[in-house]
């Protein structure tokens, strides 16, 4: 198997691949955000207004052609759908990498018996590499701007409870 760490600009690696402990290191609980369903829309570049007869191309995410006037600037925007819930972003002191992340979990996860600045393990983490590149045209002026990063995704999550060892010690 090669072990060229980033092949393709969306890999995906597993628990088998990276050693998550020992790369994040002890994981707090901080906080936690709701991620909702997100819809797109699209609206009157001039006014802000939503134009409800318009339509979007779910595949390109691009207006379909005709669904709008031809006098109007109008732009594809996303916004949340309310009283939606696709997952939740746990936000993580990660004491092996020396700040804070975050990580994804599913909407199904149990998250009430957790408790701030507790330890907590995740199970069946994966992170999913991602990179752009964006070009900027001024003037004659060509300039690249790449970005390059990790998110983070976990099945589940649990409180750590402490060892029989830490509870004499103490």
């Amino acid at each position: 198997m090669p072990t060229n760490p980033l092949k393709t600009n969306q890999d995906l690696f597993t628990e088998t691949e990276i050693d998550f402990s020992k790369t994040l290191g002890k994981l707090l609980y901080l906080d936690v955000r709701e991620v909702p369903d997100y819809q797109n829309i699209v609206i009157n570049s001039e006014t802000g207004e939503v134009l409800s007869s318009a339509l979007v191309d779910d595949n390109t995410g691009r207006i379909v052609e005709g669904s709008v006037s031809e006098n109007v600037q109008a732009e594809v925007r996303s916004r949340p759908i309310e009283g939606t819930l696709v997952a939740y972003d746990l936000i993580l002191e990660a004491e092996g990498f020396g700040g804070q992340v975050e990580i994804t979990i599913p909407a199904t996860s149990k998250l009430d018996t957790l408790v701030y600045n507790k330890e907590v393990k995740l199970t069946g983490l994966t992170a999913r590499h991602w990179s752009r590149t964006t070009r900027q045209t001024n003037g004659s002026r060509v300039t690249f701007s790449h970005t390059q990063g990790f998110k983070l995704r976990a099945e589940g999550i649990q409180e750590t409870k402490p060892s029989a060892k830490a509870t004499t010690e103490k």
